[in-house]
C-alpha cells in the first residue's frame, strides 16, 4: 500500500513513474489536480527544505596543508602563511562548538602581534601537535585538557614566552 509522508496526503504526490513518489515543489500547483498547494503544505515543504539544508554538508574544499622545519612551520591553501619558531610569543588551543562536533583550534600568537589559527582539519595537524611538544614542553599533554568535557569552549594556553 502506498503511503504519504507525515504531514502530507496522497494527493500531494507524485505516483507517476517518473515522479518516483516524491512531494510537488513548493509554490508550483498541483499537476494532477490543477489546485494551488495550501498554505500549511507550503510551510511544511518549505520547513523540510531548511533543515535539509541545515543538516547537508557542503563539498568540503581543499583544506589547508600544514608543515614544519627546523625553523618554523608553513601553511598553505586558500591564505598562505609562515611563521619561524622564534617568532611565537604565546600559543593557545580551545573548542569551537560546531552543532554536532567540536573543533579544536590552535592560535599562535607572534610577536609582530599577528595571530594565526589552525585546526585539527589541517592536514598535517598531528604531526606539528608532535612537532610542539618537542620544541616546547608545555603543550605536553595539551589534547586532553582541551578535548574534555565535550562542548565546552577549555580555553588553555600552552605556552608563553617570557620577555
Amino acid at each position: 500500500m502506498l503511503r504519504a509522508p507525515v504531514g502530507l496526503s496522497l494527493g500531494d504526490l507524485d505516483t507517476s513513474a517518473e515522479g518516483a513518489c516524491r512531494p510537488f515543489a513548493v509554490g508550483r500547483e498541483w499537476q494532477k489536480s490543477g489546485r494551488p498547494v495550501n498554505g500549511t503544505t507550503r510551510y511544511a515543504m518549505g520547513l523540510l527544505q531548511t533543515m535539509n539544508s541545515l543538516f547537508r554538508r557542503p563539498a568540503k574544499p581543499a583544506g589547508a596543508v600544514l608543515d614544519f622545519s627546523d625553523s618554523g612551520f608553513t601553511c598553505t591553501g586558500a591564505s598562505s602563511w609562515r611563521a619561524t619558531w622564534l617568532e611565537v610569543r604565546r600559543i593557545t588551543s580551545y573548542k569551537l562548538h560546531r552543532f554536532v562536533v567540536d573543533e579544536i583550534r590552535v592560535d599562535f600568537e607572534l610577536q609582530d602581534g599577528v595571530t594565526r589559527v589552525i585546526t585539527e582539519e589541517c592536514s598535517g595537524f598531528e604531526g606539528l601537535m608532535l612537532e610542539l611538544v618537542r620544541r616546547f614542553p608545555t603543550v605536553s599533554g595539551w589534547h586532553g585538557r582541551v578535548a574534555h568535557p565535550a562542548f565546552a569552549p577549555s580555553v588553555s594556553v600552552l605556552f608563553e614566552r617570557e620577555n
